[in-house]
């Protein structure tokens, strides 16, 4: 009887001594705000899939817009409505032409400078080498940043043949 009477009583002060000691959620709560205040902030951002946008295919020349010859000859037939109202309507599928290429292209390079940033964000964890060198975190990295590598080549590409296919329709 002496046994349980004395594991009752160190119980009963175990119990006590953890209601004495714990913290209250709001004290836990005030104690991270202060840490998050204390620690240096960094920017980070995350990048989505509206931030590169859709993938983007080069944009082709309308088959609906004249050649030099039929503009030419347009311009030579002044008398005729019908001939104003074709040169007014091939006027609007080339500036619709031109919108949809500008737009193509302001994707081409929104995306190219994304990966860039990308790129120079992994480089620059890369060369803090205070984590090791030879870890699989690491090399992750060094992989992604590869990736990455092709994917902006890709993106100047297309860029590049946007901007050429903009000279060549005289896109300005």
């Amino acid at each position: 009887m002496r046994g349980v009477l004395v594991a009752a009583v160190v119980a009963v002060g175990l119990l006590l001594a953890s209601f004495a000691s714990a913290q209250g959620l709001g004290d836990v709560a005030t104690q991270e705000k202060e840490k998050r205040k204390a620690a240096p902030k960094t920017e980070s951002k995350v990048y989505t899939e509206n931030d590169l946008g859709p993938s983007v295919a080069p944009v082709g020349v309308p088959s609906s817009l004249p050649t030099d010859s039929e503009a030419s000859a347009d311009e030579g037939e002044e008398g005729d409505g019908e001939d104003a109202e074709a040169a007014a309507a091939a006027d609007e599928q080339r500036a619709q032409a031109e919108a949809a290429w500008r737009k193509k292209l302001e994707r081409a390079q929104k995306e190219q400078e994304v990966y860039q940033d990308v790129i120079d964000r992994l480089q620059q964890e890369l060369n803090d080498i205070s984590g090791g060198v030879n870890t699989p975190a690491r090399a992750a990295k060094i992989a992604f940043l590869e990736e990455n590598k092709q994917l902006l080549a890709e993106a100047r590409e297309r860029v590049a043949t946007l901007e050429a296919e903009g000279r060549a329709n005289g896109y300005h």
